[in-house]
């Protein structure tokens, strides 16, 4: 999994730097959420009525690694680059899916309200099959527990 993903960046850093056009994020990872707590309070009904979606990108100028917490249906975003915090941990089920724990401080701005912080995030990404899964956990400023759960579907192989 890991040489798969260093595959991944690398790829995009070298298509980045090859195209020298206008800055435009380049997204690897989107996935549509289902599933959501804060604070331990259940806001998945609010989170499938906004049609939240979770999204890492890089910008073309740049290789920094942004993540975005994006409403489809207003809008609004909280959004910002993240900074690894610790290394990486890999392993793979006897099934043979391959699961991924990231760690990062996560620089935000909300722009529906301005408010700006370091957030502390732990991504958990789940490489089956069928799709992708994301268990993201991101605690803010105020030390709320948000908790998304996410699915990126995959296209099957032929």
């Amino acid at each position: 999994m890991k040489r798969i993903l260093l595959a991944v960046n690398a790829f995009i850093w070298i298509a980045v730097s090859a195209s020298g056009q206008e800055a435009a994020p380049v997204t690897f990872y989107d996935f549509r959420i289902y599933k959501g707590t804060s604070d331990e309070k259940d806001v998945t009904a609010w989170l499938l009525e906004a049609e939240m979606r979770t999204v890492f990108y890089l910008f073309e100028e740049d290789s920094v690694l942004m993540m975005a917490n994006m409403a489809i249906k207003t809008g609004s975003q909280s959004y910002g680059p993240l900074v690894q915090t610790k290394d990486s941990e890999y392993a793979e089920t006897e099934d043979g899916d391959e699961i991924a724990a990231h760690y990062f401080d996560w620089r935000y701005t909300n722009d529906y309200d301005e408010e700006t912080g370091i957030a502390k995030v732990k991504a958990i990404i789940i490489t089956k099959k069928d799709a992708i899964y994301l268990h993201l956990s991101i605690v803010p400023n105020d030390f709320r527990l948000i908790i998304y759960h996410g699915i990126m579907e995959r296209e099957p192989d032929l």
